[in-house]
């Protein structure tokens, strides 16, 4: 059964829909649509446009993560692209059709790996970060039980260097150790770290804490 025409989502890029779909819309073939010939179901003509061109007018419309603040012009191969922020904060120029079939949802960033800065064998990042490892069962970072004897064994790494914080009867023990030795290790490093004491860190050799 041919799908009603008010439930296509017609605002994004409708023929690219269309066409995914192999189907036929408005007595139109799929064809036409991939030669160029038919380039909207029609209900997009009720689109906004720019004041005195058929250009849409994207502006502070969203896609992915990008926000169109205003038209740059055409670019290279006559693509007509607008200039757009990312909620990264960078900003970047997107071409409309890009946008509007989803192919560019962002300025870059969500393809970019995290940085990593590494100090001395310590990774900035993850002693800022309070998510607990995949392997973690005891759900507090630094903490685990020795079933062999019976005790919650707390640990911190830092530089390269695994501190064993001792063996403890009651789990609340152990996580408050992990806590003072975090206050007692990270806390200065990170202050001199802000304050800009180091020079520009190394991005491997990681070691989790």
């Amino acid at each position: 059964m041919r799908p009603s025409r008010k439930k296509i989502k017609t605002a994004i890029n409708c023929a690219a829909e269309i066409i995914q779909a192999g189907r036929r819309f408005s007595g139109k073939r799929t064809a036409y649509l991939r030669r160029g010939k038919t380039r909207s179901c029609g209900d997009c003509d009720a689109l906004p446009r720019l004041e005195g061109t058929r250009r849409l007018d994207l502006t502070g419309q969203r896609f992915g993560k990008l926000t169109a603040l205003e038209p740059v012009g055409q670019g290279p191969g006559g693509t007509y692209k607008w200039r757009c922020r990312c909620d990264c904060g960078r900003e970047c120029a997107a071409a409309v059709a890009n946008l509007r079939n989803g192919h560019t949802r962002s300025c870059g960033c969500e393809s970019r790996p995290p940085r990593v800065h590494n100090i001395e064998g310590t990774c900035v990042e993850v002693i800022r970060s309070e998510t607990l490892r995949s392997n973690n069962t005891s759900g507090a970072t630094g903490v685990d039980w020795l079933p062999g004897l019976g005790r919650w064994r707390a640990v911190l790494c830092f530089k390269g260097e695994r501190h064993y914080l001792g063996l403890y009867q009651r789990f609340e023990d152990a996580v408050q150790a992990r806590k003072e030795a975090e206050a007692k290790y990270f806390g200065s490093f990170l202050a001199e770290y802000d304050a800009g004491a180091f020079a520009r860190p190394e991005k491997s050799g990681v070691i989790a804490p």
